[in-house]
């Protein structure tokens, strides 16, 4: 499917589902994501591939859309796994949604925020002497 400036497919193989998209992810496309991602979780796989390697721009709507599938799946005790652009990774980066599609790394997202919370509550703060 191609709406705008977006390429979304969804594919099925063995208890996986896979979304690839590449292009645009904004306010003017993300229906497209949205309507795959509702397909997608029809078919109730046990893991679901969010293959945003080819975004080329992403907008605060095309985050919305990356949260959402995030919370779908995790509602659904769905693995997750987000392969992202060097683009997107960077406005998630900018954000502080670093974490979101950590999963691709071998690192769930939950380890990734809990040692960087962790990490935070252990600095020493500056105080004056």
């Amino acid at each position: 499917m191609r709406v705008g400036d977006l390429s979304v497919s969804v594919d099925h193989a063995a208890g996986r589902s896979i979304i690839r998209c590449s292009g645009e992810l904004d306010v003017s496309t993300c229906k497209a994501l949205q309507a795959a991602l509702r397909k997608a979780l029809l078919s109730k796989p046990a893991a679901l591939e969010l293959d945003c390697a080819g975004v080329t721009l992403l907008t605060a709507a095309g985050i919305k859309c990356l949260v959402e599938a995030e919370v779908a799946c995790r509602s659904r005790s769905i693995d997750l796994e987000m392969k992202l652009s060097p683009e997107a990774r960077k406005v998630l980066d900018l954000v502080g949604l670093w974490w979101l599609g950590v999963v691709k790394d071998g690192i769930s997202a939950e380890i990734a925020l809990e040692e960087a919370l962790r990490a935070y509550g252990n600095r020493e703060l500056d105080t004056p002497s």
